[in-house]
C-alpha cells in the first residue's frame, strides 16, 4: 500500500511538471484585424511547415502557438472580399506574448445599376479584373466595403444577366459608381 502511494504521488508530481513545462513553452499571439482604424472581425490561422494547423481562432484573442517558425495567415472578415495576410515565416519563441495588428485598407463602394435609364436592383457577382473565382457577392444600392483595385463582374437580376467590367475601386474611397446598361 505504501509503495502504490508512494508511486502515484510521484506520477502526480510528474504530470504537474510536465503541465508546467508544457504551459511555459508555448508563446501566446494576439492579433487583432482593423479596417482605417478600426478594430473588425476577423480570422488567424498559425502552421507548421508541413502545412499543419498549430494554432487557429478569431482576431483580437488570445492563441497559444508551439515555438518554431510558423507560416501566420490573417484574414479580414470585414471586407466582402476576406482578403488574406500571409506572414511566411515568423519565429515564435517558448513564454513569450506576442501582440499586433494587421490593417487593411478599403474602398467603401454602392454600385448603382440602372437599365434603359432606370435604376434596377439585383446582384453583382465581383471577381479581380483578368478572370479567377468571384470574391465577393454584393446587393446593388447596398453600401459594402472591398479591398481597392480592379473589378469586372456579373450583374443577375431573375434570369438575366449582364457583365460589367473595368471597374475601379480606389483605396480609401466612399463613392457610388453607377452601372448602366
Amino acid at each position: 500500500m505504501r509503495k502504490t502511494a508512494f508511486v502515484v504521488s510521484m506520477v502526480a508530481s510528474s504530470v504537474l511538471v510536465l503541465g508546467s513545462a508544457v504551459a511555459q513553452g508555448m508563446a501566446t499571439l494576439n492579433m487583432g484585424v482593423t479596417i482605417d482604424g478600426q478594430d473588425v472581425e476577423g480570422k488567424v490561422t498559425v502552421k507548421d511547415a508541413n502545412g499543419a494547423v498549430v494554432a487557429e481562432g478569431d482576431a483580437g484573442t488570445d492563441l497559444s502557438v508551439p515555438p518554431g517558425t510558423h507560416r501566420v495567415i490573417v484574414e479580414c472578415k470585414g471586407l466582402v472580399d476576406h482578403p488574406q495576410y500571409v506572414h511566411p515565416a515568423f519565429p515564435f519563441q517558448g513564454g513569450q506574448s506576442y501582440s499586433c495588428k494587421k490593417a487593411f485598407s478599403a474602398s467603401t463602394i454602392t454600385l448603382l445599376v440602372s437599365k434603359g435609364g432606370r435604376r434596377v436592383a439585383g446582384d453583382v457577382i465581383l471577381k479581380r479584373q483578368g478572370g479567377g473565382e468571384p470574391v465577393a457577392k454584393v446587393r446593388t444600392g447596398v453600401q459594402f466595403k472591398i479591398t481597392a483595385g480592379r473589378y469586372e463582374g456579373v450583374f443577375k437580376r431573375g434570369r438575366d444577366e449582364w457583365q460589367i467590367s473595368g471597374m475601379q475601386f480606389p483605396e480609401g474611397a466612399i463613392e457610388s459608381i453607377p452601372v448602366a446598361f
